[in-house]
């Protein structure tokens, strides 16, 4: 089975807290679900979804829509999401922490924490795959493309590859990331840390199993 991952990120107003989060599928599940997104979007007349739209219901793209609708609209959203995705993967990180913690040599060498929480992902992603015993061959994981840390976020995940030897590949590109978008607001509204501190520990220790010790 090859799966294949579409990472969106998410900040808070102040910019404190960056979500990283996506859902894994298979490529052929993948195509079923962007059939059914778009039957229940039609159905509601919304062109696409975005959540930050979503959150102020005076936007444009969903003013037409009543409470009840809306909400109408979010579970079939999220129905699709649960009858074709294996499963999610999210991390957060507060920026700020992390650049205070961390030294620019370290850094320089494993990254932001945006490029840190797509490794944590990609981790997170293994473990899943493990954990539920899936036969997967391959992994994909597609990151938004022009974020100005996607590039070095591709570079560490390379790493990551080569160090596992195993076969993972990686893009950069404007696909529908908009399933991603549904964790990030259900992450806002019902589901914050819902995954166990000790898997996203376990995902980070290994990307930075391989620093030498620098003082903070």
């Amino acid at each position: 089975m090859f799966l294949e991952c579409y990472l969106d990120e998410s900040e808070n107003q102040d910019h404190s807290e960056l979500v990283l989060a996506g859902f894994f599928s298979s490529i052929e599940a993948w195509a079923s679900f962007a059939v059914d997104w778009k039957i229940a979007l039609d159905e509601y007349g919304v062109s696409h979804f975005h959540t930050i739209d979503f959150k102020q219901p005076k936007r444009k793209l969903f003013r037409h829509l009543s409470d009840r609708q809306r909400d109408e609209l979010f579970h079939s959203l999220l129905g699709a999401v649960r009858r074709y995705v294996r499963f999610g993967v999210l991390v957060s990180i507060r920026p700020k922490e992390y650049n205070a913690i961390v030294t620019k040599e370290f850094r320089s060498r494993f990254g932001t924490a945006y490029t840190t929480a797509t490794v944590a992902c990609l981790a997170l992603a293994n473990i899943m795959v493990k954990q539920t015993n899936l036969d997967c061959d391959s992994l994909s994981i597609v990151l938004e493309s022009g974020h100005k840390h996607a590039r070095q976020a591709v570079k560490a995940l390379e790493h990551e590859r080569e160090l596992q030897e195993e076969d993972i590949s990686f893009s950069q590109r404007r696909d529908d990331t908009e399933a991603a978008n549904v964790i990030d607001w259900r992450t806002d509204c019902e589901t914050r840390n819902s995954l166990p501190i000790g898997m996203v520990g376990t995902a980070l220790k290994r990307h930075m199993s391989h620093c030498k010790p620098l003082t903070c």
